[in-house]
């Protein structure tokens, strides 16, 4: 009797496994033995006989929430093919979407980020210093250029370059013989403001001197000494007759195309990786949005997923080409921000295009002799100089005062007058200022945090504190 009841309990075990194994494979509810079957009496027949050393268990594969639990998967995937093969063109066209989707949102970024140069739209409401108006737009740059301009000086420039440094590299001797055949029209505003009231001998003392052929009384080792303490005379007050913050942030204001030209110059790479990644991270958002789609038919899901595509592809594009701003290393593999990687090369033409862009001998010497705040400074050099020169060579039969009414009008005349006439100095001062070369070089040194700010200047402060940590544990 025992044997026969063993017998009946594997017939039945592999009558049940049968069962179970067709209902899964065709993704039907399996097969649950009710009250009265041969089933129900076999597990009653193993329960009674689970004290018994012989007892048979039955395997897991028999339990119910088992067999339902694995059908559901399958049933899903049968649900979305069936889905899919209705309609498959329309689903396949999805990723592909999205993929333009996001590389034209990116690129259309871009070039909001610097185009239009000048404001267009209707003249009706503008916010100055923003890019949007009430119907129009500006680029994003040339609209901030000046708030953005003075923060790269403040946080790359200044600390790169020192004015006090740089006219040190200025030759006397090679500035007075450049300057030489013009010395003479340059103090004229001098001689015809203070000579003309003077004995007439002064006067033609003076005027063979101011002439271009520099003959007479005066010889022409006085005037090469009058431009090399005048040159001195600058170097030694740079910093009261030169404001760098004016000079370039002036000339990034009267041209706002520089700063938008030398970003796209400096981060062409990074910006090339912003447009071409919306197709890349569009595409492959595009086939989670189809899976999507499969299921749930709602038409605002496609609005929904273009809006999340744009908005994921610039996010993800700027993390990349910023972050992680230091070296991070997972076993084999180093992953940094791609403009962080490029630091030497973008070093190079960032100091390339200020040098000869922004930078240059004729911004300096315009900026100097324009700027409000210095040219006060510049028109008493000027005078005390003159004056200096004039009772020196004169043996002080002429002695200027520096609080005449006359002399300073000459100053302000000569002043306004200088620039016309150093068009022959720029080539030499850009060559001796090496301004490219150090920038280049100081650049090329910069920790990771400080040359993040270059381009990314937006988030300077927070850079400014994680560099003021960095050099506080090197102190310690």
């Amino acid at each position: 009797m025992r044997r026969r009841g063993r017998g009946i309990v594997r017939t039945t075990s592999a009558a049940v496994w049968c069962i179970a194994t067709v209902a899964t494979a065709s993704s039907r509810p399996a097969f649950i033995p009710g009250p009265g079957s041969k089933a129900t009496a076999t597990t009653t027949l193993t329960r009674n006989s689970r004290r018994k050393r012989h007892a048979i268990m039955i395997p897991p594969p028999f339990s119910r929430e088992r067999v339902v639990i694995e059908s559901i998967p399958s049933r899903i995937f049968e649900f979305g093919v069936q889905r899919f093969a209705s309609d498959w063109k329309s689903y396949c066209a999805i990723p592909i979407i999205a993929g333009f989707v996001g590389w034209f949102t990116n690129y259309l970024a871009v070039q909001m980020i610097f185009y239009p140069i000048k404001w267009r739209g209707l003249p009706i409401y503008k916010v100055e210093g923003e890019p949007f108006g009430l119907l129009g737009w500006q680029g994003i740059i040339p609209a901030k250029t000046l708030k953005m301009s003075e923060a790269m000086v403040n946080t790359t420039v200044n600390e790169l370059l020192t004015m006090e440094e740089i006219i040190q590299r200025l030759d006397p001797d090679v500035v007075s013989r450049i300057l030489l055949p013009q010395s003479g029209l340059i103090v004229r505003p001098f001689v015809d403001e203070l000579l003309a009231d003077r004995p007439k001998f002064l006067s033609n003392f003076v005027t063979d001197y101011t002439s271009d052929t520099n003959r007479g009384m005066i010889k022409q080792r006085f005037a090469e000494k009058f431009l090399r303490d005048l040159t001195a005379d600058v170097q030694e007050n740079i910093n009261t007759i030169c404001s760098l913050r004016h000079c370039v942030v002036g000339k990034m204001c009267s041209d706002r195309s520089l700063l938008g030209r030398l970003f796209q110059i400096s981060g062409k790479d990074e910006l090339l990786f912003l447009v071409d990644s919306g197709l890349y991270l569009g595409f492959a958002l595009g086939l989670i949005q189809l899976v999507i789609s499969l299921y749930f038919d709602n038409p605002w899901t496609l609005s929904l997923g273009g809006l999340i595509v744009g908005l994921a592809t610039n996010w993800l594009a700027l993390k990349w080409i910023f972050e992680p701003v230091n070296p991070l290393r997972i076993g084999p593999f180093s992953f940094q921000g791609l403009f962080l990687r490029r630091q030497n090369e973008v070093s190079a033409d960032f100091s390339k295009f200020f040098a000869e862009q922004v930078l240059t001998s004729r911004q300096l010497w315009k900026s100097m002799l324009t700027d409000p705040t210095t040219l006060p400074e510049w028109e008493k050099l000027i005078a005390n100089r003159f004056a200096t020169f004039t009772s020196e060579v004169t043996l002080g039969a002429v002695n200027l005062k520096l609080k005449s009414r006359k002399l300073k009008a000459a100053s302000a005349r000569v002043c306004a007058t200088l620039f016309d006439y150093l068009e022959g100095l720029h080539d030499y001062v850009d060559q001796a200022l090496e301004i490219d070369q150090t920038l280049r070089a100081r650049m090329m040194a910069m920790t990771s945090v400080q040359f993040e700010r270059v381009l990314h200047g937006t988030e300077a402060k927070k850079a400014d504190h994680q560099v003021n940590r960095e050099n506080e544990a090197t102190k310690a």
